[in-house]
């Protein structure tokens, strides 16, 4: 996998950061909506939505900064967090603590060559 990857595995969203380290995050339940895409990914406020992959909407939250330039929505990996810009263009940082879970870890899984349908 390259740098900055980032996928969907069960209910958690996975990212690797800039020194290939792989981390986690399991974001909170938010609902099941019908017809939803697993593995979407959207920034709503100042929270970070995905699909999980049984369809379940769930959402990362962290610690709203202050405005920068830059386009509101966008999402990259900085210092081994996912980063956003809300829907205000502040820059917010996505943290974890006991519900989300950022754990470095290695899978017992093979990467396999896929295309995705967004």
């Amino acid at each position: 996998m390259v740098t900055g990857s980032t996928w969907i595995e069960g209910d958690y969203l996975h990212f690797l950061d800039d020194t290939a380290t792989e981390y986690r995050y399991l974001g909170d339940f938010v609902s099941t909506p019908a017809g939803a895409l697993p593995g979407s990914m959207w920034v709503e406020g100042s929270y970070l939505h995905y699909i999980d992959q049984d369809g379940d909407e769930r959402r990362i939250t962290g610690t709203v900064g202050s405005g920068t330039a830059g386009l509101a929505g966008s999402i990259w990996i900085e210092s081994s967090k996912i980063t956003i810009l809300d829907s205000s263009s502040n820059k917010v940082p996505l943290f974890s603590d006991v519900t989300f879970a950022d754990i470095a870890h290695t899978d017992a899984h093979t990467d396999i060559a896929h295309t995705d349908a967004h």
